[in-house]
């Protein structure tokens, strides 16, 4: 028995019934059944919209399914002697060998009154246009959003123009009041589609769409499928230059299928700059390395800014990928990206020192590329701060993806900032605030030249905190951080707890070079507790985060590279003499040195 997980909205149900009615005709000998379950959970897309009468497929789920079957899985898939559970989406050009869906099958039904009037404008325009426009969940979406934007629209209502005369454009949308304020159809007839709302129905605006000339689609299955159904002669589609976030060039096959044909064109997502900004309000530096597979959205989230007054200073730091030609193409589209490049890998520290040293805008934001602000972010922290508050450095909210957790902007306005690390329990990010660009020079003026890998952000915090007379923060989303990423997410062996722990030490050189030309003896209480953040990050990495076996060498790091008398206080309160005796007796004569024999005998 086979079974088929339905899940998500109308367009990824369908490629679903699709793969079970490819299952049906390939195993004929096999039962098909269709596991709804999933929308007892989640209706959030209309809940499950396509009746089993259509595919004469039973839509009961089976408990005793045992084997679980994905996309991946399927290209190894031989055992046909066992239930198998086949959980996906299965947008692959392999199921589509046969017709297994047509629309006879989906839309079997006699059409509302109306959809036959919708039809019948739809038949008497001589060159009819679709646009399909998601916004909804599709705004900020992490893996989804950021791709069929305003301008990515407004490119492809101009090549419909350049390409045929007197086009009727007909607009299917979750909202039409943003099409209506946002697209310039150059005074052309539009049509804003509408009596299909109700999730039941929603498979009509497919239908409708399908019988336009053109159609225009947005990263959406429910596009694709309206393509898919489209039979007029000399059928034309504009696509986004690319349909997921995250990963370069990927396509599902059945997209790139469509996106290779003659008859279609692929468009770009962001407004074409010919002239630079030559006193931009905004400097965002981006820093990137070997991140061609999510560097689009943090870049496109950028240029696609409600408010356009910025530079976007992108410093490559010796990427071996894909980045660099990534970049290369969006300078050449737009003069507000600058692209600095350098010829050896030298740390994101460095790269952000390049950035500040070429920033020309009255105020600094720092990105990293696996982020993205929020399409208004610029225009809210003009409006709601630069405009009403006296600041140096502000701390904004931020969005963590793909869970939609929010951490708010901390209350610890403490000033001058740089008291705020005498705390014990301060917090270090660079890339939630927003800094006025000459206290970031000065900063950065001061600091080394150093390759910084772990503890870049504390260092480049501090030293930023010690020229903040007036910290303040607020309340706005401005960034999306993709929590998906990350150090403290990863698995670590011994070589990269080496490499944690040589940059922490040279974290804590640099800063204390930095107090000691402030000559300032305030500043030693704020270097204890900084090295006292370093020393419980970097024991909850080796406990939490390493793998068992690369345990006890890791341990063997921190006397070599924490100061000998704090090491020795630290370690009789975490660890009682058993417990470290177990973690480390197989390399105690090699490796640890004879002052902790000593502390491990007592």
């Amino acid at each position: 028995m086979f079974v088929v997980k339905i899940q998500g909205g109308l367009g990824n149900q369908l490629f679903q019934y699709n793969f079970a009615k490819y299952l049906n005709d390939k195993y004929p000998n096999e039962k098909i059944n269709l596991d709804t379950s999933y929308f007892k959970k989640d209706s959030i897309h209309g809940g499950y919209m396509l009746g089993n009468p259509i595919f004469k497929i039973n839509n009961h789920a089976v408990k005793k399914t045992k084997k679980i079957v994905n996309d991946e899985e399927y290209k190894n898939f031989n055992d046909l002697n066992k239930n198998v559970f086949f959980e996906g989406y299965w947008q692959n050009l392999a199921f589509f060998d046969k017709e297994y869906i047509t629309t006879e099958d989906l839309f079997s039904e006699e059409p509302n009154i109306n959809n036959k009037q919708w039809l019948s404008k739809i038949k008497a325009s001589q060159n009819s246009v679709s646009i399909h426009i998601r916004c909804g969940d599709y705004n900020n979406h992490f893996l989804m959003g950021n791709i069929a934007t305003k301008s990515y629209f407004n490119h492809a209502i101009d090549e419909v123009l350049k390409d045929i005369e007197n086009p009727v454009f007909f607009i299917f949308s979750d909202d039409l009041e943003w099409a209506k304020t946002n697209l310039d159809f150059k005074g052309k007839s539009v049509n804003l589609v509408t009596g299909n709302e109700k999730p039941e129905d929603n498979k009509w605006d497919i239908f409708l769409m399908s019988q336009c000339k053109y159609n225009i689609l947005s990263n959406s299955s429910f596009s694709w499928w309206s393509h898919y159904f489209n039979k007029n002669e000399g059928k034309k589609a504009i696509i986004p230059e690319y349909w997921i976030n995250d990963i370069a060039d990927s396509f599902p096959s059945v997209i790139s299928s469509l996106q290779n044909l003659e008859t279609e064109k692929s468009i770009i997502n962001f407004p074409v700059v010919q002239e630079e900004n030559p006193s931009p309000l905004f400097s965002i530096i981006l820093t990137a390395y070997n991140q061609e597979n999510c560097l689009r959205r943090a870049i496109s989230s950028v240029l696609n800014q409600t408010l356009q007054n910025f530079e976007l200073i992108i410093v490559d730091d010796c990427s071996t990928d894909g980045t660099v030609k990534l970049i290369e193409k969006y300078a050449a589209l737009n003069k507000n990206v600058k692209l600095y490049r350098h010829h050896n890998n030298s740390s994101s520290h460095v790269a952000r020192m390049t950035g500040v040293k070429n920033a020309k805008g009255k105020f600094i934001l720092f990105l990293d590329g696996d982020d993205y602000f929020f399409i208004d972010a610029l225009e809210k922290l003009k409006k709601e701060i630069i405009d009403q508050k006296e600041f140096d450095v502000c701390e904004f909210s931020y969005i963590s993806r793909p869970d939609n957790s929010k951490t708010l902007a901390e209350n610890n306005n403490v000033n001058p900032r740089i008291d705020y690390y005498k705390s014990s329990n301060y917090k270090v990010t660079i890339w939630n605030k927003l800094y006025k660009t000459e206290i970031v020079k000065t900063a950065f003026c001061n600091m080394e030249e150093e390759y910084i890998r772990t503890g870049d952000d504390t260092y480049e915090s501090i030293c930023i905190a010690y020229y903040t007379k007036q910290f303040i923060n607020a309340d706005i989303n401005v960034l999306n951080y993709v929590s998906v990423n990350g150090i403290s997410l990863k698995k670590n062996d011994y070589n990269s707890n080496l490499i944690h722990a040589k940059s922490i030490n040279k974290s804590l050189e640099c800063l204390q070079k930095f107090f000691i030309k402030q000559n300032d003896e305030k500043l030693l209480s704020i270097y204890n507790n900084v090295e006292n953040h370093f020393f419980n990050w970097f024991m909850s990495v080796i406990n939490n985060n390493t793998i068992e076996s690369d345990m006890i060498k890791s341990f063997c790091l921190i006397p070599k590279y924490f100061s000998y008398k704090y090491f020795e206080k630290k370690i009789r309160l975490l660890y009682t003499p058993a417990i470290l005796k177990k973690k480390i007796k197989a390399v105690i004569k090699k490796i640890i040195p004879k002052w902790m024999k000593t502390i491990l005998r007592k």
